[in-house]
């Protein structure tokens, strides 16, 4: 069986593979402790796109929680006869004493070359009109209270419900009495 990067970083940070024997309270006791600090996340960003008005969503991350992040996928309802949008997405951190925080540089504050979402031209024979572009494979590790920022600028188009999934695991840092 094929597994997706979200469970190989899973599996990487927790140590907790499918088919483990738990032979004591103890191993038992440990699956859980790091089964509670390490869990996947979706941040989901719905559009509806009308017109060419680009538009943007943001969503900040949890506190406490460090979030990687895995993939970035993106689904359409009603792309026939169309120009394919140009989806971007840019992680901002929000702490307040980063030497970064207005930094000029590319490579600061900007869309990951990475994270946009080039489109495959591939038909959905079921469900015509319907366009889902698979996982792309990312790895950035954000710190806690990230925004993530997720912008689409239609091509020539009908309207359309469009959603882009950031997906990617938590990790708890918030401390031992939790």
């Amino acid at each position: 069986m094929l597994k997706s990067f979200t469970e190989k970083i899973f599996q990487g940070l927790t140590d907790i593979k499918p088919g483990r024997l738990v032979l004591s309270d103890a191993a038992r006791d440990e699956i859980l402790y790091k089964a509670k600090r390490v869990r996947a996340k979706d941040y989901v960003f719905n559009f509806d796109v009308t017109g060419s008005t680009t538009q943007e969503r943001t969503e900040t991350t949890t506190a406490r929680w460090k979030f990687i992040c895995t993939g970035v996928a993106f689904f359409a309802d009603n792309l026939d006869n169309t120009i394919p949008p140009t989806v971007g997405v840019k992680f901002e951190s929000l702490a307040s004493l980063s030497p970064f925080r207005n930094a000029e540089p590319a490579e600061m504050n900007r869309v990951l070359t990475q994270t946009v979402i080039p489109f495959e031209g591939k038909k959905n024979s079921y469900f015509p009109g319907a366009h889902f572009e698979e996982y792309k494979n990312l790895f950035a590790v954000l710190d806690q209270r990230v925004n993530i920022t997720v912008s689409i600028k239609p091509g020539v188009t009908t309207d359309y419900h469009a959603a882009v999934i950031v997906t990617g695991v938590e990790v708890f840092e918030g401390g031992d009495d939790e």
